[in-house]
């Protein structure tokens, strides 16, 4: 083989790894676009995956949110949540694990486009008061994808 072609072999292992959309994200997001779906559906859904499952509990019962109780079930979570912040836990969950890394190097990068990818969703987020029409779960979502090619 020749050199150029070895060095794009080697090339081409070394590369991130594209992971498949969780499909559990899809039938969530699915679900919770679909009007005659519950949030009894939802959560059947939530509840089929660990991850999400623990970020919504998270979620609820962060400061961010100021409950002054404690949720400890995801049927309570999704119902305080509500169906946007659903959906968007779960895109943003899904956009963190969309890229797969094996070495520390690529691991630290993915880690910092994370923490880029989430500023700048917060940036979005918050520039939609100063923009009619605009949407901050949306603006959220297109700031955490941004980058995501």
């Amino acid at each position: 083989m020749s050199s150029t072609v070895n060095r794009l072999k080697s090339d081409f292992e070394c590369a991130p790894k594209l992971q498949p959309f969780p499909a559990v994200v899809t039938r969530l997001i699915e679900c919770v676009n679909d009007v005659e779906s519950s949030m009894d559906d939802v959560a059947k859904i939530v509840e089929l995956d660990a991850a999400i499952s623990v970020k919504l509990l998270q979620l609820v019962n962060s400061p961010l949110i100021g409950l002054g109780q404690t949720v400890d079930t995801i049927k309570h979570a999704i119902n305080l949540l509500g169906p946007k912040r659903i959906k968007l836990v779960a895109l943003t969950y899904a956009a963190s694990r969309v890229v797969c890394f094996h070495d520390k190097e690529t691991l630290d990068q993915r880690r910092s486009l994370w923490k880029h990818s989430v500023g700048c969703a917060a940036v979005a987020r918050t520039l939609t008061s100063c923009v009619p029409g605009l949407q901050p779960d949306e603006a959220f979502t297109a700031g955490v994808f941004h980058d995501i090619g």
